[in-house]
C-alpha cells in the first residue's frame, strides 16, 4: 500500500543569493554596495570583479577587508481557504558577510588571492513554518468534518542556512599600456543546514481538542478490531465449506486491514517530527579575464566564470517521514547520503569605467548568468537565463574624499513553475550610495548602504482535496537592506 501525505512533502531548497543570480552573489565588497557597479575597477576588489585589471594597479602589496550586514524579510501569502492564517514571514540574517582580497603587483605581473561568500551567506527563520508545511494539516478539517472536526492547530518551525565559500586565485599579465589578461580559478565549498519541526498537531472532534495522532491511532484500532472479527468469520465459513460467505468476510477483512494500516500511517505522519540535516559539496570554477584601457580615463573589462558542476550530499541526523511505499516502508524527506544537483551557472561579465570630467566618473556593469546545462534536481527545467545591469556615478569631493551612488536592475530567470514558498526568485531594482575616505596615506575606509526593491510575484496552482482540485494563489515578496564597511591598505614598492 502506498500512502503519501501531501502536507509533509516539501523540498528544503532555499535561495539566499542577494545581488546576482538565483544562486550567485555579486555583492562582493563594500565598494560594490556604495556604487553597485564594479566590473571595471582597478581597486583591490578587482580581485573578484576585474582580475585582469589587477595588472594595472600600482606596484606593491594591496590588502582589502570588508563586511556587509544584510537584513532581508521574506513574505509569502497563500489563499487556501482552510488555512488558519495564510501569511508567513521569514527573517534572513547575515550579520557577517566578509570579503578579503590581496594583490601583489610588480611591473607587468599581478598575483591575487580572494575569499568571500559567492553564494548564500545567510540564514532564514520561519517561526510559523511555511504554507507547504501547513496546507495538509488544514485539510484535516474538511476531510474529518463528518467526525465533528471544526478546527486544527499545529506548531511549525523552519530554519535554513546556506553558504558557498569561495577561495580564489588569479594571475594577471599586462601586455601593454592598453591590454592585460588574467587566468585563475575559484574553489567553492558549499554548506547548507536545515532544521525544523512539526509538532502538536491537534484537531477538535466534537469540540474536544486532542492530538491528531491519537485520533488516527484510535480509528486504526477500531478498524483492526473489525478486521479481526471478519477474519474469524472467514475462518469459520472456510471450515464449514461455505465459500461465498468465506469470500465475503475475507474481502471485509482485507479492506479493514488496509484501512487500519492507512490510519496507522496517518497517526505516524501527524506525530511530532524533526529535521536536522547538513548538506556539503564542492567544485572548482575556472576564471578568465580581459582588461582594455583605451586611455587613463576610459576602460572596459571582461570576465568569464565557467559552469560549476556540483552536487551536495545529505548528512541526516533526524528526518521527516513524508509517506510510505507499497511495502509499507517509510519514505523520508532527506535520505542520508543522497546527492542533489546544485550546479553554479556560468557567468559572463562586462564592465565600463569612464572619467567624464576631472571630478566625475561613470561606471556600468552587465552580468549574464547562463542557466543552460545545469542540474538543480529538476528545477532547472523551470528557469531561463538571467542578467543584471546597472549604472553608477562617483564624485571626487577632495583628494581624500569620494562619494558615490548607483543603480542595479536584476532580471531573474524564474518562471511561474519555479516559484515556491521554499525557493523563489524576484526581479529587483537596487539603489546604493556611500563613499571612500583616506584616513592616512596608504589606508582608506569605505562605507556603502543599499536598498533593494523587489517586484512581487505569484503563482496559481491546484491543491487536491480528496478528488477535488481547489485553486490556490500564492504571492511572494522580499525586502532587503545592506550596510557595509571596508578597509584598504596599500604598501608601494
Amino acid at each position: 500500500m502506498k500512502l503519501t501525505i501531501s502536507f509533509l512533502v516539501c523540498v528544503f531548497v532555499f535561495s539566499f543569493a542577494f545581488a546576482g543570480g538565483l544562486v550567485t552573489n555579486t555583492n562582493q565588497s563594500a565598494e560594490f554596495m556604495r556604487v553597485m557597479n564594479r566590473n571595471a575597477t582597478i581597486f583591490t576588489d578587482a580581485v573578484y570583479f576585474n582580475p585582469a585589471g589587477t595588472a594595472f594597479m600600482e606596484d606593491g602589496f594591496h590588502f582589502y577587508l570588508s563586511n556587509q550586514t544584510i537584513f532581508q524579510k521574506k513574505t509569502i501569502e497563500n489563499s487556501y481557504m482552510y488555512l488558519n492564517d495564510g501569511k508567513y514571514e521569514g527573517e534572513v540574517k547575515a550579520p557577517i558577510f566578509p570579503n578579503v582580497y590581496a594583490v601583489m603587483k610588480k611591473n607587468k605581473i599581478a598575483l591575487s588571492l580572494g575569499f568571500g561568500p559567492v553564494g548564500g551567506g545567510g540564514s532564514a527563520e520561519f517561526k510559523e513554518g511555511l504554507p507547504s508545511f501547513e496546507i495538509g494539516f488544514s485539510d484535516l478539517v474538511p476531510s474529518l468534518n463528518s467526525q465533528g472536526v471544526q478546527g486544527y492547530s499545529v506548531d511549525l518551525y523552519f530554519k535554513g542556512s546556506s553558504i558557498y565559500y569561495g577561495f580564489q586565485s588569479s594571475f594577471a599579465y599586462r601586455f601593454s599600456e592598453k591590454l592585460s589578461i588574467a587566468f585563475g580559478g575559484r574553489y567553492v565549498k558549499a554548506m547548507n543546514r536545515y532544521e525544523g519541526y512539526i509538532k502538536d498537531v491537534e484537531i477538535n472532534p466534537g469540540g474536544n481538542w486532542m492530538k491528531a495522532s491519537d485520533f488516527f491511532a484510535g480509528v486504526s484500532q477500531q478498524y483492526a478490531g473489525v478486521a479481526a472479527e471478519a477474519y474469524q468469520a472467514y475462518q469459520y465459513y472456510t471450515a464449514a465449506g461455505m465459500e461465498d460467505s468465506a469470500s465475503y468476510f475475507y474481502s471485509l477483512y482485507d479492506s479493514y486491514s488496509k484501512l487500519a494500516i492507512e490510519m496507522t500511517f496517518k497517526s505516524n505522519l501527524t506525530s511530532d517530527q524533526r529535521a536536522d540535516v547538513k548538506q556539503t559539496g564542492s567544485v572548482f570554477i575556472p576564471i578568465i579575464g580581459l582588461n582594455l584601457a583605451f586611455s587613463p580615463d576610459f576602460r572596459v573589462s571582461f570576465r568569464y566564470e565557467g559552469l560549476g558542476k556540483m552536487v551536495v550530499k545529505n548528512d541526516t541526523k533526524k528526518d521527516i517521514i513524508v509517506g510510505y511505499d507499497e511495502e509499507g516502508n517509510p519514505i523520508t524527506q532527506f535520505p542520508d547520503g543522497e546527492e542533489i544537483g546544485s550546479d553554479i551557472p556560468s557567468m559572463l561579465s562586462f564592465g565600463l569605467f569612464y572619467q567624464v570630467a576631472p571630478r566625475i566618473r561613470v561606471l556600468s556593469d552587465l552580468n549574464y548568468f547562463s542557466n543552460k546545462s545545469i542540474d538543480w534536481g529538476g528545477k532547472e527545467k523551470f528557469v531561463n537565463s538571467e542578467f543584471e545591469a546597472g549604472l553608477g556615478i562617483e564624485y571626487i569631493l577632495s583628494p581624500k574624499v569620494l562619494v558615490s551612488c548607483g543603480y542595479l536592475f536584476s532580471k531573474t530567470g524564474a518562471t511561474d513553475d519555479y516559484q515556491s514558498d521554499m525557493s523563489y526568485g524576484l526581479d529587483s531594482q537596487s539603489l546604493g550610495f556611500g563613499g571612500i575616505f583616506e584616513l592616512f596615506p596608504g589606508l582608506t575606509a569605505s562605507v556603502g548602504i543599499s536598498k533593494t526593491f523587489y517586484k512581487e510575484d505569484s503563482r496559481s496552482f491546484s491543491h487536491v482535496l480528496g478528488n477535488k482540485p481547489i485553486p490556490v494563489t500564492e504571492k511572494y515578496d522580499k525586502d532587503t537592506f545592506v550596510i557595509a564597511f571596508g578597509l584598504n591598505y596599500s604598501i608601494g614598492r
